[in-house]
């Protein structure tokens, strides 16, 4: 009996364990990495800063856009725009603040938002004084207006996306689903350790009758 408290009790401890590790996982994920909403067709800003200094050499400027592990958005260095890697979905679509680079400013401009464009962007700056790296996720929802008529004025309602802290990554969201299969198993390992420890604990008290 003491064997079968001691399994119950270390597999509740587990399971406790578990659940914690998985709502900070949800917590990671929904609150650390910056969010920029678009709507399809329109126009927006992706923000990166970088530390500046007052004798940049935009010779020696390194920054790169890119979405996802290796697509290249838009590229500069040499003191200008490299596009010759660019992938085909953005040509002519990205333009860098070249006149705000000297002052830490690597923001991008992405012109006629597509629903592909969704995803993870990553901004990486070398300068001399070393590396930056920004990372944000870019979410495409159109906005539904609906016109509200009233006896004395008209006004418009703008229905935005979902809230943006609740959006996930689909590889996050395969990592949580996860979680629920641990925990089934987990519970079909205690199950049968406490049947196994219940047949035990029948055969000593029949050895000992």
């Amino acid at each position: 009996m003491c064997r079968t408290l001691f399994l119950l009790h270390m597999g509740l401890h587990v399971v406790s364990v578990l659940f914690i590790i998985m709502i900070s996982s949800v917590v990671t994920t929904t609150s650390l990495q910056p969010r920029e909403v678009a709507a399809p067709g329109s126009d927006i800003t992706l923000s990166c800063s970088f530390p500046s200094s007052k004798n940049l050499n935009l010779n020696n400027l390194v920054v790169n856009w890119q979405r996802g592990e290796s697509e290249v958005v838009h590229s500069y260095y040499h003191g200008r725009d490299q596009l010759e890697r660019q992938s085909v979905v953005y040509k002519g679509r990205t333009h860098l603040f070249e006149d705000q680079l000297t002052v830490g400013n690597a923001s991008l401009r992405l012109s006629g938002v597509q629903l592909s464009d969704q995803g993870p962007y990553t901004c990486d700056v070398t300068d001399e004084q070393g590396s930056t790296q920004e990372k944000l996720q870019l979410l495409v929802a159109a906005e539904l207006r609906l016109r509200v008529l009233d006896q004395s004025f008209t006004k418009y309602l703008t229905l935005h996306p979902p809230p943006v802290c609740c959006v996930m990554p689909a590889e996050q969201r395969s990592r949580l689903l996860m979680y629920p299969l641990l925990l089934t198993l987990l519970g079909l390992v205690l199950l049968l350790s406490w049947k196994r420890s219940e047949q035990e604990t029948k055969k000593d008290t029949k050895t000992e009758e």
